[in-house]
């Protein structure tokens, strides 16, 4: 599947960097930059993944897309995906979100 016209600002793509660590085989094409933001298709392929604990400094950039990863692990019989061990600095309401998934 390829999916178009996708942002990849460097602060923003925490979540294509879990997946591909999860062992999704994720390839990026036509990169460029459009309205001052780079954007890029991606490919995406299918591949079993496997469970991770997320480098702290990707938690930053993918909280927003934590969610959404949860859903995708029971689907994909992921035992294991992530300890939150510390709060990141970000705003009460992220750190809650963050305990709740937990």
């Amino acid at each position: 599947m390829v999916l178009e016209h996708v942002g990849i600002n460097p602060t923003r793509i925490g979540v294509i960097n879990i997946l591909s660590l999860m062992g999704t085989q994720i390839e990026m094409l036509n990169e460029r930059e459009v309205g001052g933001e780079p954007v890029a298709d991606i490919r995406v392929r299918y591949a079993p993944l496997k469970g991770i604990h997320i480098p702290e400094d990707q938690v930053p950039l993918a909280i927003d897309e934590f969610p959404a990863l949860l859903l995708l692990l029971p689907a994909q019989k992921v035992k294991q995906f992530l300890v939150v061990r510390k709060n990141y600095g970000l705003r009460k309401a992220t750190a809650f979100r963050q305990w709740l998934m937990v």
